[in-house]
């Protein structure tokens, strides 16, 4: 089927209009030096401590309008035996048990319906606004370099990995050039995702994990955008059979991500003349 040179066009046009979309690695994470963790909790000999959450474009962050939550969990066994976490859920400001996600394509997909769900009780979602009582707690903020970028991984993937998928097009400046015309969004928007989903994926502890007795493991697991989450919850087999740790997070969380709406809005109030009703 051949393809003229107007569709060629109008697709290009297109993809200038939509852009490139999506999380993208940052060229430089945002690092994060902890003083003292958000909040723990000790049961059992078991102890679980929050120490941060990674949330979009915040502290922490290594890529930018991220669709995700990634929170940073130590869990320390004090006790006689070794366990095995089997389970780490989130439970949100309406109740609901959030588990994790894998990938950044189901991780989207969970975000999305999380939004719709708080949209129908009349609740505004805005994702990585509410991190002031996280940072009053004590965290020290380091932040080096700025701005989002393609990462150099990124590229390279454009220059090495692109040349023989295009067949007889060239690339150029990490552009397709098909003829005349250069067909951008897709194929950057493609890598960007790849390298994103690949990053999650180094990044994440995969369950169940094994933490022998007198050490520490350090988690690192991702969730959907979840707002004002009360609770983490660890779940673990040790010889006394199944356990579970529960730390209270509202606290520290009941802002994350939340702006109610405006249920009415506030009428000015009427300038009356003396002698004269207001309506």
């Amino acid at each position: 089927m051949s393809v003229s040179c107007n569709q060629l066009l109008a697709a290009f046009l297109s993809l200038c209009v939509v852009g490139y979309g999506g999380s993208k690695m940052l060229k430089e994470p945002l690092p994060v030096q902890l003083k003292e963790t958000l909040a723990s909790v000790t049961d059992n000999g078991i102890e679980v401590s929050l120490d941060w959450v990674i949330v979009r474009n915040g502290t922490g962050s290594w890529a930018g309008n991220a669709d995700w939550d990634e929170y940073l969990i130590s869990v320390t066994n004090r006790g006689l035996t070794p366990i095995r976490i089997t389970e780490v859920i989130i439970v949100d400001s309406l109740g609901e048990p959030v588990p994790p996600e894998m990938n950044r394509k189901a991780l989207v997909k969970a975000s999305k319906k999380s939004l719709k769900r708080y949209k129908k009780q009349g609740i505004k979602v805005i994702a990585g606004i509410g991190m002031g009582t996280m940072i009053a707690s004590g965290v020290a903020i380091s932040v080096l370099g700025g701005g989002l970028a393609i990462a150099g991984a990124e590229a390279m993937l454009l220059s090495a990995g692109m040349g023989g998928a295009a067949g007889g097009a060239g690339i150029l400046g990490g552009l397709v050039l098909l003829g005349p015309f250069i067909v951008a969004g897709v194929v950057v928007r493609g890598v960007r995702h790849s390298a994103v989903n690949k990053h999650i994926e180094v990044r994440q502890t995969l369950l169940p994990h094994d933490v022998v007795v007198k050490s520490s493991a350090q988690l690192d697991v991702f969730f959907p955008i979840t707002p004002g989450p009360v609770r983490v919850q660890i779940t673990y087999e040790s010889e006394a059979g199944e356990q579970i740790v529960s730390l209270e997070t509202k606290a520290i969380l009941q802002e994350l991500h939340l702006k109610r709406y405006e249920l009415e809005e506030t009428k000015p109030a009427k300038h009356c003349r003396h002698g004269q009703r207001c309506r």
